[in-house]
Order: C-alpha cells, then sequence, then structure tokens
C-alpha cells in the first residue's frame, strides 16, 4: 500500500519538481549525522543586537484575553476536542495530550514516524502548541496588564522549548509549516514584550534563541515546501522568514533571505488566491488561516518601519472582502474543504472567530464597506489601528457570485428570516493533489437564520483514522449525488486526489423575485460509463421553498446515493414522502423525491453514516437521510425544501385573525 502511494503521488509531480525534492532528500541525509548540522549562532553580524519591532504598552479592556492567559497559567488550553488539554504550567513539547503518547525528544527528525499514531501520539495536537500562539496570548496579557506573572510564563515556555528542541532532533523539526508559524509568534512575542525589563534578556541577548532564530530560517530557505505540495505551507514558511527578517535582521544572509521570501510571499499569496478573493485551496478554514498569516507578516513588518507589503496587502484586501460578502445574517461565513483550526497568529482569545478577526484587521487597514457586517473589536485590530494609517471606506456592491471559486448564494429575507445557500460549483482544489479539497461538487449549505439546515459535516480528522477522513472528503458526506457508490474523484491517501472532476455553471440568478443555478459535473465520466450529473436549484422567497432537480446524462440507468445532511440542531422525521424538520423556535419539510427508496441515519459506525464535525477532532451525530436507487438517464429527481413562513408574514396573519 505504501509502495502505491509513492508511485502515486510521483505521478502528481513534474520532472523539475522530483529534481528538487531529490536535493531536499540529499539535504536531509546530509545532515543526518549531528556531526554535519548547522551549530553555533550563524553568521551573526557584527555589534549590538536589537529587535526591530516593538509595540508600547496598550492597556486597553480586553477580559477575554486575561481570561485565557489565567487558564494558560493554570495550564489548561482549548486543543481541538481537548476543552481543556491539560498541559501544566511547563507544557511537555513531545506529548500528545489527547493520548499520552510521547515522541522520543532525540530522534533525527526526518526518521520521526510522524503519521503513526501508535508511535507519536496525534502529531497535530503535538505539533499546535509548539506553534507558541499561546505563548502569544500570555504575552498580549502582559502587555493589557503589565503583570510579570505573564512574562515570567513567557520565559519558561519559550527557554523550555529552545533547550528541548536542538535542531533537526525530534517531531517539530519535520515540517517548515511549524518552523515558519513559530518564528510569526515569536516575532510578536517580542514585540508585545518591548517594554517588559526581562525582554533583551529573553531575546537579543540570549544565543540560545538566536541559534534557533537562525536554525529556523536556514531550515525554511534550504527545505522549503515545493512543485505539487506548495499550498498554504508554502506560505507559512515564506511569511515566517518575512517576520524574522524584519524583527531580527542580525545575520549576514539577513539581506537575502528576506528578499527570496518577500518575492516569493507576494507571488504565493496571489498565486492562491482566485482573483474573487477566495483561496484556491477551496477550503473556507485555509482562506481564513492566510489572511492570518498574511496580517501578522505586514503588520510586523509595519511595525518595523518598513514599506508596506503592498502586493500581500492587496491581495488581503481581496480576501477580506470576499469574506464580507459570503457571511450569513448572523456573520457566519460558508464552510467547504478541509479544516483544521488552524490560526496564522493569535493575540486574541482562542473561541475569538477567526472571520471576527480578518473583518476587524481589514477594516483597520483598508477601510470597512459600508455593507459590511458590524465586526467585534480584537487585539490584532487593535494593534492593525495603531501601526496602520486611516483608510478610507471603498465603495464597492455586496457580491453573492465568485466565478473563479465557483460559488454562488442564493439569498432571501435578513435576521432570523434569512434563507441562505450556497451552491458549488468549484475547481476540486489546487495544484495536482487538491490535498484540501473535498468530492463535493454540485453540493449545497442551506441555512435559516444562521442554522444550519443542509450542513457540510466539517473535517473531522486528517492521519490515524482513515475510514472517517474517507467519510467526511467523500461525496457522499456531502449534499450532492452519489453515482454507482463511487467518489466523485478517486483519492490516492489523505490529501492526495488522483483526478479531479470538472463542473460546468450553466446558469445562476441571484435577484429575486426567482433565485436559481445550475450546474454539472464529469467526475464521473471514466469510471461510470461517461455519466455526467447535472443539478438546478431553485430558490422562491414567496413560497419560502428550495427545490433541487437531479439528473445524470448517460447511456443507461446507475445506482444513486442523493444524500441531505442535516445540522445538529435539526431533528428529523420520515414520514411518508416527506420529512418532518424541527430546530429551536422553527420547523420545515423536506418533500422527497420519487423513484428512491429513502432512509434517515444518524451515529453510524460501520461504515461511518450521519455525522457532523463542529470542529477538527471534533463529532456529533446528526441526522442525513439517505435515498437510494437506480436513476434512468434525463430522469429528474425533484426534492422540495420548504422552510417556515418569515416572522412578518407571521405577524400579518395573527393580525388579520385577530381582527376577524
Amino acid at each position: 500500500m505504501r509502495l502505491r502511494w509513492y508511485v502515486d503521488r510521483i505521478r502528481r509531480m513534474s520532472l523539475g519538481e522530483i529534481l528538487s525534492r531529490a536535493g531536499v532528500a540529499l539535504q536531509q541525509r546530509y545532515w543526518s549525522r549531528a556531526s554535519r548540522r548547522p551549530n553555533g549562532l550563524g553568521r551573526v553580524l557584527p555589534g549590538r543586537r536589537e529587535a526591530a519591532v516593538a509595540l508600547e504598552r496598550h492597556p486597553i479592556e480586553a477580559p477575554a484575553v486575561v481570561v485565557a492567559a489565567d487558564r494558560l497559567m493554570a495550564g489548561q488550553w482549548p486543543l481541538f476536542h481537548l476543552r481543556p488539554a491539560l498541559i501544566g504550567e511547563q507544557p511537555d513539547w513531545f506529548r500528545d495530550p489527547a493520548s499520552g503518547i510521547a515522541s522520543a525528544p532525540h530522534t533525527y527528525a526526518f526518521a520521526v514516524p510522524y503519521r503513526e499514531e501508535a508511535a507519536v501520539g496525534n502529531a497535530k495536537y503535538v505539533w499546535e502548541l509548539s506553534r507558541h500562539q499561546a505563548t502569544t496570548v500570555l504575552a498580549a496579557a502582559w502587555w493589557l496588564t503589565g503583570d510579570d506573572r505573564y512574562a515570567e510564563r513567557v520565559r519558561m515556555h519559550l527557554t523550555g522549548w529552545w533547550n528541548d528542541n536542538p535542531f533537526l532532533c525530534g517531531i517539530h523539526w519535520t515540517g517548515g509549516i511549524e518552523a515558519g508559524l513559530r518564528l510569526i509568534s515569536w516575532v510578536w512575542i517580542r514585540a508585545l514584550l518591548a517594554d517588559w525589563s526581562g525582554v533583551r534578556s529573553l531575546f537579543d541577548d540570549n544565543d540560545a534563541f538566536v541559534g534557533q532564530l537562525y536554525r529556523h530560517l536556514l531550515y525554511i530557505r534550504r527545505l522549503h515546501s515545493r512543485g505539487s505540495s506548495s499550498n498554504n505551507h508554502l506560505i507559512a514558511e515564506l511569511a515566517g522568514v518575512v517576520a524574522a527578517c524584519a524583527a531580527f535582521p542580525w545575520f549576514h544572509e539577513t539581506a537575502g533571505w528576506d528578499a527570496w521570501a518577500q518575492a516569493g510571499l507576494a507571488t504565493q499569496a496571489e498565486a492562491q488566491t482566485h482573483s474573487d478573493g477566495f483561496n484556491r485551496e477551496q477550503a473556507s478554514d485555509y482562506h481564513l488561516f492566510v489572511f492570518e498569516i498574511l496580517a501578522g507578516t505586514a503588520l510586523a513588518s509595519r511595525l518595523a518601519g518598513r514599506p508596506a507589503l503592498d502586493r500581500v496587502e492587496n491581495v488581503m484586501r481581496r480576501m477580506a472582502d470576499a469574506l464580507a460578502c459570503s457571511l450569513d445574517a448572523t456573520g457566519r461565513p460558508p464552510r467547504f474543504g478541509d479544516g483544521d483550526d488552524g490560526r496564522g497568529v493569535l493575540l486574541d482569545a482562542p473561541e475569538t472567530p477567526a472571520e471576527a478577526i480578518v473583518l476587524d484587521v481589514a477594516g483597520a487597514m483598508a477601510g470597512p464597506i459600508e455593507w459590511w457586517p458590524e465586526a467585534e473589536a480584537t487585539l490584532l485590530g487593535t494593534v492593525a489601528r495603531l501601526v496602520c494609517p486611516a483608510a478610507l471606506p471603498r465603495q464597492r456592491a455586496r457580491r453573492s457570485f465568485f466565478p473563479d471559486a465557483g460559488m454562488t448564494l442564493l439569498r432571501a429575507g435578513a435576521g432570523a428570516d434569512e434563507i441562505y445557500v450556497r451552491c458549488d460549483a468549484g475547481p476540486h482544489g489546487y495544484l495536482s493533489i487538491a490535498a484540501h479539497g473535498h468530492a463535493d461538487a454540485l453540493s449545497i449549505e442551506a441555512r435559516h437564520g444562521g442554522v444550519d439546515i443542509l450542513s457540510d459535516p466539517g473535517t473531522y480528522c486528517y492521519h490515524g483514522e482513515p475510514e472517517w477522513r474517507s467519510y467526511f472528503r467523500g461525496t457522499l458526506g456531502h449534499n450532492t449525488l452519489e453515482v454507482g457508490g463511487q467518489d466523485q474523484a478517486r483519492s490516492g491517501g489523505p490529501f492526495l486526489w488522483l483526478d479531479r472532476p470538472a463542473t460546468e455553471l450553466i446558469e445562476q440568478r441571484v435577484e429575486e423575485p426567482l433565485l436559481c443555478w445550475s450546474a454539472c459535473h464529469h467526475g464521473y465520466r471514466r469510471r461510470a460509463a461517461g455519466v455526467t450529473h447535472y443539478r438546478r436549484v431553485q430558490l422562491d422567497p414567496d413560497r419560502r421553498a428550495l427545490t433541487l432537480e437531479d439528473w445524470i446524462d448517460a447511456d443507461s440507468a446507475h445506482p444513486v446515493a442523493l444524500a441531505f445532511h442535516f445540522g445538529p440542531a435539526v431533528t428529523a422525521e420520515l414520514a411518508g414522502s416527506a420529512v418532518r424538520l424541527r430546530w429551536p423556535g422553527f420547523s420545515g419539510r423536506l418533500v422527497l423525491a420519487d423513484g428512491l427508496s429513502w432512509r434517515l441515519h444518524r451515529g453510524e459506525l460501520d461504515p461511518p453514516l450521519g455525522w457532523y464535525s463542529p470542529g477538527f477532532g471534533q463529532r456529533v451525530p446528526a441526522w442525513t437521510l439517505i435515498g437510494r436507487g437506480r436513476l434512468p438517464p434525463a430522469t429528474r429527481l425533484s426534492t422540495v425544501l420548504h422552510f417556515p413562513p418569515s416572522t412578518k408574514v407571521s405577524a400579518e396573519c395573527e393580525s388579520v385573525n385577530a381582527a376577524s
């Protein structure tokens, strides 16, 4: 199985990428002997070392940040499904808090089997704390309060990590993204602690830090992500180098590293963002993650007094505009593709929604748009307001169609009455492996007043549980049509797709009185006798009805499964040819298509079916409806979701009844 994966993976690479990766392998082999690894402080420039980024104390009210820091002082931190994870005053940087398994600290990094949970635990949980974003919150608490307990705990965390993680020893040196995110965190920790009496002894005059800084920069420059892996990992790596070179310009190589990283970051930010503003990975969570990375780096560069990263900031404006356009009435973004709850930089409490930070920072850096939803004040946004010149509001209408991302929003009503429908005719993902995309072509989300009625179930896991990974990223795990018991795309591993279904938008109308969208995809053409799936969606605001029509273009009938995943707040009851739906304060009805045999599922394990993942590492039972049968060519399956009457209409009816 492992050999097959390598063969499939190589087939997704160009010759140039293969040669480049061979060079990386040679570098890793050369460094495998401890005597050959760089040591000391690197090539330090003469003169006194002093950080170039600093923030004056800013004692504003941010109680959530202080509460989060106090929890961390008590040895607790929210870590995926562990809320809280018990990590102690000084974390064991090699122990997975979920399983209790610890990896060997002094194993050569590229010999660590980080995908094998039995050996190292869940690597995601181990890596997360070593991004030092929790430690950044401690520094933010000091910046707000001046309480030296927070700064001393920062010293404990960082000194312990630097001492426990020599270059290329252990699991924390296995990936460049981790090194890049650590660099961003160190820059912000140093800036937030600039007025603390112990800051120079912890950073500028500390040879342990200077050595770690040099080796992190060298690692990324030599081993950065390449070719088909050049997704958000490469952005994090380049951003880490840009931020660190701005803050700590201490080495002979700094100017060269900085020029390389600045040019690469601007190029990658543009390449990985559609012209309509959405991230090309086709994963809404990574859209937010990348924005935070770019924000942390762009603001650090401004703090250092350097010219603004104009190309990067222009991409950030597009990303923020796209996000603001796509929010529902409650401020929630759409949900599609992979998500692992990663943060690019964290000054705020970990519970602060990433979308709130994006809107607040973008409003400070670029100016809000009149129709933007009101954003709560965040600490990162506060910093942006301190270091960015006042921005003029941009005049731009709110969009509901994003042609490059293939997303169309059908919206009617407002507030608690809003009907929000996301229709997906986008590309499968980014680059040849489409690592974070899902097999979800023509899927929809439907919400009522911000409540998921037809939901995107989420991600749940990456490594260690292949059956669950396959379910949450597969076609049957989305609100679309599965043909022949197969996904729309062939999977070659948890982050590898072997082909990519092509989609075509046929029609879209996003203005009332009648909103509609239709599209098709060709993912089954090669594997299911040339089948093309067509879908048409129509939203009638007056009838409060959403109609879905599905059909196939094929030579013969094919077995199909039509899936509807209800949100975790929805209860479902099958009643003849319809399903009664209830959610807090409301009820609705799904009228089922003829010709299929319908069955409700909830919390099933063998195989997985009827689950919703509210966050990485979390899953809860939720109702899923599956209709199965054989679908002849051109036969239309018509399904109608009836939403409750608007509160305005209900109030008018009550008034008429009372009068009569």
